[in-house]
């Protein structure tokens, strides 16, 4: 699920409150549950007083306990206590996709494969040389799929290439393969986070003006783009041409 917006208020209510604050006391204080220490110290009449009222109280557990995970939160076990830090003030400032896996209905499949990912394990399994060891095979399909989940539910690419403990350029190779296999991606949400318009426009339509030659644009843009964001736009060249 994303929870961007749902983090943002967590690590604001954290900022207001400025001092480490006792986990159950958080809670109720966010989700505006009965709490006479919070009525008798006035805290009721801070702006992010139930800031995520309404919410579950599990779903919310599950995004603060991704949170500290991800370093945006501190969570401190001996005094059972929050706050926030310098990671989670950035990214207060500037909420990026954060994606939790949560599932509020029991009868709902944990993983459910779409068409687009119907589409690739066709074209996997047709190109795929008949071997006896199927291993390689399996690993490199599990990441496809992973990384169109993760496309799908808007995560931001290098998060999610670190997540798996891989270099970026792996991703793009991957993202490559996905595209030339025919199968349709949308990457614009991660490319509007990471460049202008102008500089979408820029290389894309030296592209379009190029056939796609990969060679051409890392010679023309050397000194304005890294290889790595030259490689990414051609993507959305290459995507625009499905």
């Amino acid at each position: 699920m994303e929870a961007k917006d749902i983090l943002s208020k967590i690590i604001e209510a954290l900022m207001e409150l400025e001092i480490p604050v006792q986990k159950e006391y958080f809670m109720d204080f966010i989700c505006a549950h009965d709490n006479e220490d919070i009525e008798e110290s006035g805290k009721t009449e801070l702006e992010t007083y139930g800031i995520v009222q309404g919410e579950e109280d599990a779903y919310i557990e599950v995004v603060i306990k991704e949170a500290v995970k991800k370093g945006l939160v501190e969570y401190d076990s001996d005094n059972q206590t929050y706050t926030f830090t310098a990671s989670g003030k950035k990214f207060q400032k500037k909420p990026k996709s954060f994606i939790v896996n949560y599932d509020d209905d029991e009868d709902v499949e944990d993983a459910t494969i779409d068409d687009s990912i119907t589409e690739l394990m066709e074209e996997i399994v047709k190109d795929a040389p008949i071997k006896k060891n199927t291993g390689q095979l399996n690993k490199k399909s599990s990441m496809k799929i992973k990384l169109i989940h993760a496309i799908d539910n808007q995560k931001a690419l290098d998060d999610f290439a670190e997540s798996q403990g891989l270099d970026f350029d792996v991703i793009l190779d991957e993202l490559e393969s996905i595209v030339q296999c025919g199968t349709h991606i949308n990457i614009d949400y991660f490319l509007e986070e990471v460049f202008t318009e102008d500089n979408i426009e820029e290389v894309v339509g030296f592209f379009e003006d190029n056939d796609g030659n990969l060679q051409k644009a890392l010679k023309e843009f050397k000194d304005a783009y890294s290889p790595e964001e030259i490689r990414l736009l051609r993507i959305k060249y290459l995507t625009k041409r499905q």
